[in-house]
């Protein structure tokens, strides 16, 4: 069995907010690095837990998702956390062009 992946990623740079709790006053920050139909990776200063179900809204989608995994790194700006989601639901704003568009 392959380990790659069945679906690549699109490199995004994009603001993301994530909820952890509901309701929640206000939404966590981070920047989305890559997503596809099945997920996205973001970097926050704050990572939710493995296994948490999680609300994310970006300019992208809508979605609810499970943390899959978190890594600490060190950037410019200091201690980040980047952050894999794969999606439970998802909503895409676009109807067409989020990944893929055709016409028949």
């Amino acid at each position: 069995m392959s380990c790659r992946r069945m679906v690549h990623r699109i490199a995004k740079r994009i603001q993301v907010v994530f909820y952890t709790a509901w309701p929640q006053k206000e939404g966590h920050t981070g920047l989305v690095q890559d997503i596809s139909p099945k997920g996205m990776q973001f970097v926050t200063k704050k990572p939710p837990e493995t296994g948490m179900h999680i609300k994310v809204e970006c300019e992208t989608c809508s979605a609810v998702a499970r943390v899959t995994n978190y890594e600490k790194r060190a950037s410019v700006s200091g201690m980040r956390w980047v952050v894999g989601v794969e999606f439970v639901t998802i909503l895409f704003r676009q109807t067409r062009g989020s990944f893929v568009s055709m016409k028949i």
